[in-house]
């Protein structure tokens, strides 16, 4: 219960500067040799020991030898041994397991070391670049780079890799987490040639409801179809009896609509169904961050509700003083006043209103 409750909360706050609906995986290539103090290739003397052949990075000298764990990566490949520690080089024991790479991954890697303190913009260059490459190494790091760059940037080199893009959307036989990926980079040039594809997806009931997918599906098919999308997804996705883990998802894609979109009635709607949701005890805390940037003072009473009918659960408290304390004026300090005579200590301390880092979407 715990662990739920801590997903919903970091789904409220948002992945501020991290693309949307991207998870970057384990450790890759070109994450260790980021946090690396130094990078060498070695070669196995015996379990867990190893002598360094080349010096690419640090004050390491070839022929010393150094304990690691054993070698990470497929089992049985073979390669060249490539070992980064994250502590200090002069250490005996470093902290990182090698990595067996092929030649064309020893070049990535060496190109990834050059890349090691350059601008963000080259490094995600860089990964587009090599993106569903051969090697599950490079498109591994390839992927976890771009998952961590902000959505603007992320969607500025969609026009790179289309029309690979599409393709790989609509691929089975590419990772979720990546298709995810993709359609975030794609939508904004799907034609309305896509839309039936991108629907039958969405609303499948194979789709699973943590799918990574799910939020991107969503925003492609808003793209798409407009008001009519909007409706279809509030039919399914919105009904009453749902908890909140099964909503939140789509409260952050249809605010990346709502950004994203130059069709002010599907802005209207979205936002008129956010103000809906805060009827609902459990998931109205969900959609405050969002209505609280856009200004939205006209669901004020619902959110001061919220702060009643969750008298125990003060995360939501703590969403509904912030909700006021992003609005200026006689009636949010009024609305402020009541519910410091609920719970006058968390009011007194929570200080802040909603920036836009809150929504998780940039």
């Amino acid at each position: 219960m715990k662990r739920l409750v801590l997903l919903l909360v970091l789904l409220l706050v948002g992945g501020a500067g991290a693309c949307p609906f991207c998870d970057p995986g384990e450790s890759d290539v070109f994450s260790d040799i980021s946090d690396a103090t130094a990078v060498v290739l070695v070669d196995k003397l015996e379990v867990r020991k190893y002598k360094v052949m080349e010096t690419l990075m640090g004050p390491v000298k070839t022929g010393r030898v150094v304990v690691a764990a054993e070698p990470q990566g497929t089992l049985g490949k073979t390669g060249h041994l490539l070992l980064t520690t994250a502590g200090p080089p002069n250490l005996p024991y470093w902290s990182d397991a090698p990595r067996a790479l092929t030649d064309t991954e020893l070049k990535f890697a060496r190109q990834a070391l050059a890349l090691r303190n350059a601008p963000n913009a080259r490094k995600w260059d860089f990964a587009t670049e090599h993106l569903e490459h051969p090697s599950a190494e490079i498109s591994s790091a390839a992927y976890n780079l771009l998952a961590t760059a902000p959505l603007s940037e992320v969607q500025s080199r969609g026009a790179k890799r289309w029309p690979n893009l599409l393709s790989w959307a609509k691929s089975s036989k590419v990772d979720p987490q990546r298709r995810a990926l993709y359609l975030l980079m794609g939508y904004p040039r799907y034609g309305t040639a896509e839309a039936s594809w991108v629907g039958d997806l969405l609303f499948s009931p194979n789709l699973s409801p943590s799918s990574p997918m799910l939020g991107p599906l969503a925003m492609t098919y808003l793209h798409l179809k407009g008001m009519d999308g909007l409706q279809q997804v509030r039919r399914t996705f919105y009904q009453p009896t749902l908890p909140a883990s099964r909503v939140t998802p789509l409260n952050r894609a249809l605010t990346l609509v709502y950004e994203q979109s130059g069709n002010g009635a599907l802005k209207e709607s979205i936002k008129t169904l956010f103000l809906q949701e805060l009827d609902h005890t459990q998931r109205g805390a969900f959609v405050l961050a969002p209505l609280a940037m856009w200004q939205d003072f006209s669901g004020a009473g619902k959110a001061e509700a919220l702060f009643s009918k969750n008298q125990n659960v003060t995360w939501v408290k703590v969403a509904v003083i912030r909700f006021f304390r992003s609005f200026q004026g006689e009636a949010s300090k009024a609305a402020l006043a009541r519910l410091a005579k609920l719970d006058p200590s968390l009011v007194q301390r929570t200080t802040d209103g909603y920036r836009r880092d809150d929504l998780g979407i940039d």
